[in-house]
């Protein structure tokens, strides 16, 4: 009994296991933040305090200078959902207008700090001083030198 063995005149090619693209860092770190609750809850908040400063003033109708005499230190109403301040300024409006002011720059850190770079240096802005200059604090111009401050001991504790 002869069995048919199949003769082939290729030579023999195993298959050659094709290995997978090395997964990157920013895939491993976006599977592993996209698994975690405390990811999507900043996610949404960040997105809520972009959405509150974009388009938040648009539903107040007071400007964040407009005072009303008659609601002078009131508290949170119909009309001032957040209140009045002592001189019946709306703290909403105030409120949106700080939000825009503080979150613009820091949502676009490229701009700020080119813009921050290109302006002129004044001799007040160095970082650096000569060592025959003291060093002086920003508080004033009539405080001491920092290498003039009092000195003072820790009392012991007892």
């Amino acid at each position: 009994m002869a069995t048919d063995i199949p003769i082939s005149t290729e030579p023999d090619t195993e298959e050659v296991s094709k290995r997978s693209k090395p997964t990157s860092r920013t895939i491993l770190i976006w599977r592993r933040l996209r698994s975690t609750p405390r990811f999507w809850v900043g996610g949404i908040l960040l997105a809520f305090f972009v959405l509150f400063a974009l388009f938040g003033n648009t539903i107040n109708i007071y400007s964040p200078t407009d005072q009303d005499v008659f609601a002078l230190n009131e508290g949170p109403s119909a009309q001032h959902w957040f209140g009045t301040n002592t001189i019946g300024q709306d703290i909403y409006a105030q409120t949106v207008v700080g939000l825009q002011t503080r979150s613009c720059p820091t949502m676009s850190p490229g701009r700020h700090s080119t813009t921050k770079a290109s302006q002129p240096m004044s001799p007040g802005r160095h970082s650096t001083t000569k060592a025959s200059q003291p060093m002086r604090s920003r508080a004033g111009p009539n405080l001491p030198t920092v290498s003039q401050a009092p000195r003072t001991r820790a009392s012991p504790r007892r």
